[in-house]
């Protein structure tokens, strides 16, 4: 059995056949879509694709074959999870600024805002609408 398929990231050797992931496929891509084109705010996107993820994490299973868009996996694990997460302390701290309590706290939050996080995130979905041939 050759294993080719794990160095094509964005599945061009699967070409247009449907696959176990075509839906979640189409979903993901099209929430990206509308994401990097502004027409999605951070909070729907955010609901949005953590249906995705867990859809995509039920089709998975324990298996990674051919069909596995092995560019979906690494956008979930590398680039939504860590967004998420920030995103999800940006809604915190707005929600509840005392939750920056001591001057520690307001530093360790400044620093992470400076990371960059939502630039890389934009990086990442335009690069796999390029590669994917989904640009709008």
């Amino acid at each position: 059995m050759s294993y080719d398929y794990l160095d094509d990231l964005f599945g061009k050797a699967r070409g247009q056949r449907t696959t176990r992931f075509s839906d979640v496929e189409a979903k993901a891509v099209g929430l990206i879509r509308r994401w990097a084109e502004g027409n999605i705010d951070e909070d729907a996107f955010a609901e949005g694709f953590r249906g995705v993820q867990q859809e995509f994490s039920g089709l998975l299973g324990d298996t990674i074959d051919e069909d596995t868009p092995l560019w979906l996996l690494q956008f979930i694990s590398n680039r939504f999870i860590r967004w998420h997460q920030f995103h999800q302390l940006k809604r915190r701290v707005e929600s509840d600024p005392s939750v920056l309590s001591d001057e520690g706290m307001r530093r360790n939050y400044a620093a992470i805002c400076r990371m960059g996080i939502d630039e890389e995130f934009m990086d990442a979905c335009r690069l796999c609408l390029r590669e994917l041939g989904a640009e709008g």
